[in-house]
């Protein structure tokens, strides 16, 4: 996931821009944040979707994230 290019839903754009959460926030979901297998539906076609846990500021959050062919797709952050 970390090598296709990013896209961001109209959610988390707006999250962005109103500073609730930056983009250094997300990419450490990627590096350090734990992919939650049983909650993901990995077996979806095109995209798969998976959801990644970590904490922001010692609250847990959970990142929504479609992996497409071409690009991912960062759908949420709850």
């Amino acid at each position: 996931m970390r090598s296709k290019s990013v896209n961001y839903s109209d959610e988390l754009s707006a999250m962005i821009q109103n500073n609730e959460i930056d983009t250094l926030q997300i990419k450490q979901f990627f590096r350090e944040g734990e992919i939650n297998f049983g909650k993901s539906e990995t077996k979806t076609k095109p995209c798969k979707r998976y959801l990644i846990e970590n904490s922001i500021d010692g609250v847990q959050k959970t990142l929504t994230v479609k992996n497409c062919t071409e690009k991912i797709i960062i759908e949420s952050i709850q």
